[in-house]
């Protein structure tokens, strides 16, 4: 397997694309790069030997992403992986590397899925968070024309209390529950800190005291 052709075939077809409107060009080949590499580090943490690298692991990873944007965009981006890499995998490897695509957001369904997958869906709900997230949220708010105290209300609010306890319930492995666990500890003092720097006498001003926003 040549991964310096996979790795610059990857960033031909990623590298200009953003999956909507909210998030910057390129955004899907970055977070493609990243969920490979923690995906072979997650590999390594639960039970692979921590010097091998697993080929048809981090090729799956970084094509997980290649239908976003497409309907249904797991079974699309199998398809089109499989397009794409057929001429650099033999069938046995190609079919492993289009399985992890197909199933990398098809989470707790009951499947009978591969351990490669579920590292694969692990890193994926994890490179959503820590740093990434605070990024995402103020790609988005930026976006829209959101203010500051209302980014700080989403935060705090009870909504995303849950969606962070909905998606903490889909992920697979305990190695990868303690790393999201970290990273959303890291959200929640910087949003802590955003408050309380960016935020001072805001709400005052509004007609509310710093301890209702938080």
């Amino acid at each position: 397997m040549n991964l310096d052709a996979i790795r610059e075939l990857a960033k031909k077809n990623l590298a200009g694309r953003r999956p909507n409107g909210n998030r910057e060009a390129g955004y899907i080949y970055y977070h493609s790069l990243r969920v490979a590499n923690l995906a072979g580090e997650l590999s390594a943490r639960t039970g692979a030997p921590s010097d091998e690298f697993d080929p048809v692991l981090y090729t799956g990873a970084l094509f997980h992403d290649v239908g976003k944007g497409l309907s249904r965009h797991n079974e699309t981006g199998a398809a089109v992986a499989r397009e794409l890499l057929s001429e650099h995998l033999g069938e046995d490897v190609l079919a492993e590397v289009c399985d992890i695509v197909r199933f990398h957001c098809v989470r707790k369904h009951g499947l009978d899925l591969s351990r490669r997958v579920l590292l694969v869906q692990d890193a994926d709900i994890i490179d959503h968070y820590g740093s990434q997230q605070v990024w995402l949220q103020f790609l988005q708010a930026a976006f829209n024309n959101v203010p500051q105290p209302d980014v700080a209300g989403r935060w705090t609010a009870e909504s995303y209390r849950s969606e962070i306890e909905r998606v903490r319930a889909l992920i697979n492995l305990e190695e990868s529950l303690r790393i999201f666990d970290e990273r959303v500890s890291f959200q929640r003092e910087f949003y802590r800190r955003f408050q309380e720097e960016a935020l001072r006498g805001v709400f005052e001003a509004d007609g509310q005291s710093e301890g209702d926003a938080t």
